[in-house]
């Protein structure tokens, strides 16, 4: 496991432009406001296709912020 990579670093430049579009360059720094939104939500707001929220579960898990990425990825958050 590359453990020299940050969660930003984790996912593709498409993704990472279309979360800081939405919520700002800090966003990137903060993977639990990531997890706790939901990816219905991230899905609604940012348009991500179904390859980019698999990434974001994925890194989302290496990392440690969820415990599954395929429950995390069924999830629909609250608005």
């Amino acid at each position: 496991m590359d453990t020299d990579k940050t969660f930003a670093e984790e996912l593709s430049n498409w993704t990472t432009v279309g979360l800081i579009r939405l919520y700002g360059e800090d966003i990137l720094n903060q993977p639990e406001v990531i997890a706790a939104l939901g990816m219905q939500c991230l899905k609604d707001a940012i348009g991500l296709g179904s390859k980019s929220l698999r990434e974001i579960a994925g890194a989302l898990h290496k990392f440690g912020y969820i415990k599954d990425p395929d429950q995390w990825l069924r999830l629909t958050a609250a608005y």
